[in-house]
Parts: structure tokens; sequence; C-alpha cells
């Protein structure tokens, strides 16, 4: 019993590094996709506006950075997309790349 545990574990954890491996072709993918996504936000696409500002303040997809993340949100939240509101509430609320403002996060 002891050894067949042992084994699951032992294939579980290779499944689980091969399955995390990225390659040159999918870094060139996702360059491409955001290469793609960009493009669309230039272009006013609130989604993906929403999204550019998500992948610069949780520095997933891209380099972490609040002011980036800041000017897409609030492209997308000029457009009414409340998912921008909130989350430009929330970075006044926390200081993240502006000033620590509780007014402006409340409204």
């Amino acid at each position: 019993m002891y050894f067949t545990i042992k084994k699951y574990i032992l294939l579980f954890s290779i499944f689980f590094i091969f399955c995390n491996q990225k390659t040159f072709a999918d870094d060139t993918k996702d360059k491409n996709y955001m290469k793609s996504v960009i493009e669309k936000a230039h272009r006013g696409d609130i989604t993906s506006q929403n999204f550019i500002a998500i992948s610069y303040l949780t520095g997933q997809g891209a380099p972490k950075d609040y002011k980036k993340a800041l000017y897409w949100y609030t492209k997308a939240a000029d457009q009414r997309n409340v998912d921008a509101q909130f989350q430009l509430g929330e970075m006044y609320f926390k200081g993240q790349g502006v000033p620590q403002n509780y007014d402006i996060a409340g409204d």
C-alpha cells in the first residue's frame, strides 16, 4: 500500500512538472497574443483594456506596473466598464500607483 501511494505521488509530480514546462513556441504565442490584445485595446475594446490592466496589476502576462494598470483601467472605466471602475477604486483605496485616497475610492 505504501509503495502504491508513493508511486502515484511520483507519477503526479512528473505529470505536474511536464504540464508546467513552457517551450519557446509557447512564449512566441504568448507574445503574439499580448500584441493582438494590445492592438484591440488601443482600438477601444473594453475587454482587452481590462485584460491588459489586470496583467499589469498582477504581473501575470506582463511586468507588474501600477501606472500602466491605472491607464488601462481608466480607459475601460471611461467606457462604463463596472469591473474597471471597481478596480480603480481598489487602486485608490490601497494606494497602488496613485496616492491613497478614500474619497476617490468610494466614488
